[in-house]
């Protein structure tokens, strides 16, 4: 929940910013009192044409394709004459700056240039001459634009109007080095420093956008939408009080990092003194009961510790659980293979887990860990949440499954209610016999074995679930664990592996086609294949984390280049790559 809000104000600062900036406000900038500060509102930063040959190269070793990077040389040097930009430098950042004297925009991009008259010598071959008027450079661009460029301090700087110059500095924002420096693409926003006029038309902007988008899913679907209207009005009125505690925001895209091969950044920083600065600060030193619910080498794991905001809180418990509720039982109205007491049974366990976990956030924490080994040998699944009133989720789930044990002899034969205890905890399981499953594939039965169930276990404070062979046995080890607490990072911590994944796709897709494709990808995939999202906190700041490791980089280049081949052969529909391709 904690990192869904996080990631909810990014998007939409981010977006606020992009809306309040109309073309108009910016083609028809008015010259202004040069005694009015001049604040940066947004920085966009590329790190250089080196550093993007650099990442064009090692995507081609990771996908097998020697030379890339040269082939786009030569490209570029058909149109320049030379392996880059004549007079620009290769080596430093270039990038757009909008900045603010708080009634108008002033955009300009910035070039550096080791050579300027080089430049433009080059410019007016491509039939756009630079014309000089004083230290002001002007040219018609052939879409009729005009552009004015200032040289400066080694860089060249790029405005639509030039009353602009006289407004801002010698030199861009120290923003633009230094998001080079962390990333190869990066944006900055100074939410703080956006006048209160053109924050508010953007986010009337996004208002009205959702708004549209709604009435078009009515009218396409004939859909009730008053639900969905509510909700997003609710949630829009939360995010504009977000982002007036907002002082950055930071977006940056990363080829080759130290964590990922490919790396995508969110990073905000509060306003000193708000609500959303406490809420930031509440969590450091974070500790979590859970750790045993991770299970080594996982295909997939989930973990998240957090302690909720008031506000955080409260949003909670008068929104998303009154609103989940109602999105719950209006599926469960049009879902038609259940019968009444079917679905009032359903309804109980929703309400009841919704509530407990209400319950638990109002007690400002949230503690909660899923994992999953898969492969095409193993299925061994474990869940485990600090909850509170858990023992009303447990009663909603036991009458959930003695009611199909009415309807099934199987489930009946085989489900054991409080078959044990251990360490205040109540085991339910249910057996499952693989000799009885007439219809998996022979390669899963030989995965599952004879001896896997699923265990539903509950305490005053806590609920968990297994299903593994063993499952009892590894429930328990994941409860001797929560005897004791263990400290963690990272307020979210996520990740698929992708190759034991697709091993499992490989036994348990019921189409044999979609085996047998699958098992053509498994050898584009190495070891290094994991998808990863996580949420920390850093000093003052909150960070999200997605990164994509050199395996899953390796296949989804290798199937893109594949897919354009097979367009290009007009041989849709298109098959999946070999090994080999």
């Amino acid at each position: 929940m904690r990192s869904w809000n996080l990631f909810r104000t990014f998007l939409a600062a981010t977006c606020g910013l992009l809306l309040s900036l109309p073309g108009q406000l910016v083609a028809q900038q008015q010259p202004v009192s040069p005694s009015l500060e001049v604040k940066p509102v947004a920085v966009v930063s590329f790190s250089g044409i080196d550093r993007l040959f650099e990442d064009v190269e090692y995507l081609g070793k990771v996908a097998g394709v020697e030379g890339l990077a040269d082939n786009l040389k030569n490209v570029l040097a058909a149109q320049t004459g030379e392996a880059g930009v004549p007079g620009v430098d290769a080596t430093r950042p270039c990038g757009v700056v909008v900045q603010t004297d708080g009634f108008q925009f002033l955009v300009t991009g910035y070039v550096p240039v080791t050579d300027f008259d080089k430049t433009r010598e080059w410019l007016k071959s491509k039939e756009v001459e630079l014309k000089q008027d004083g230290d002001i450079w002007s040219a018609d661009l052939p879409n009729g634009q005009t552009v004015f460029v200032s040289h400066k301090n080694k860089w060249a700087v790029i405005a639509l109007d030039k009353q602009v110059f006289s407004q801002i500095g010698d030199n861009p924002p120290p923003a633009l080095t230094e998001l080079s420096s962390d990333h190869d693409l990066g944006i900055v926003v100074y939410m703080a420093n956006i006048p209160p006029m053109f924050k508010q038309l953007g986010l009337s902007m996004i208002q009205q956008g959702m708004d549209m988008a709604l009435q078009q899913q009515a009218k396409e679907t004939g859909q009730d939408v008053t639900e969905q209207r509510k909700m997003m009005q609710q949630s829009f009125q939360q995010v504009q009080v977000m982002l007036d505690e907002i002082d950055t925001v930071t977006v940056g895209l990363t080829v080759n990092s130290p964590r990922a091969a490919v790396s995508l950044v969110f990073t905000v920083v509060p306003r000193p003194g708000t609500e959303y600065a406490r809420s930031i600060r509440q969590n450091r030193d974070l500790k979590t009961r859970l750790s045993g619910f991770v299970l080594p080498d996982s295909t997939f794991m989930l973990r998240e510790t957090a302690r909720p905001s008031p506000r955080d809180i409260e949003q909670f418990k008068t929104m998303t659980i009154p609103n989940y509720k109602k999105l719950f039982t209006k599926a469960l109205d049009e879902e038609k293979t259940l019968g009444k007491k079917e679905k009032r049974l359903a309804t109980d366990l929703v309400d009841a887990l919704l509530d407990a976990v209400g319950a638990t956030i109002d007690k400002g924490t949230l503690d909660l860990a899923f994992s999953a080994q898969l492969s095409d040998q193993q299925l061994s699944m474990l869940f485990g949440m600090m909850l509170e009133n858990a023992t009303k989720v447990e009663d909603a789930f036991l009458n959930l499954l003695k009611e199909a044990a009415k309807n099934d002899p199987d489930v009946k034969e085989h489900f054991h209610v409080n078959a044990t205890e251990y360490k205040g905890f109540r085991f339910h399981v249910l057996d499952l016999s693989v000799s009885d499953m007439k219809d998996i594939p022979e390669a899963m039965r030989q995965m599952l074995r004879e001896d896997v169930a699923f265990v539903l276990a509950s305490s005053d404070h806590a609920f968990a679930m297994a299903f593994a062979p063993k499952a009892v046995d590894l429930l328990k080890k994941a409860i001797d664990q929560m005897d004791s607490e263990s400290s963690v990072s990272k307020l979210l911590d996520m990740y698929i592996a992708l190759n034991p994944l697709l091993k499992f796709i490989s036994v348990v897709a019921e189409e044999q086609e979609t085996r047998e494709q699958v098992q053509q990808l498994l050898p584009l995939v190495s070891e290094k294949d994991r998808v990863t999202l996580t949420t920390s906190i850093e000093a003052e700041k909150a960070t999200i984390r997605f990164g994509i490791d050199e395996g899953v980089v390796k296949l989804l280049i290798n199937m893109a280049m594949t897919l354009q081949r097979k367009a290009a052969e007009g041989g849709l529909p298109l098959p999946v790559p070999s090994a080999n391709e």
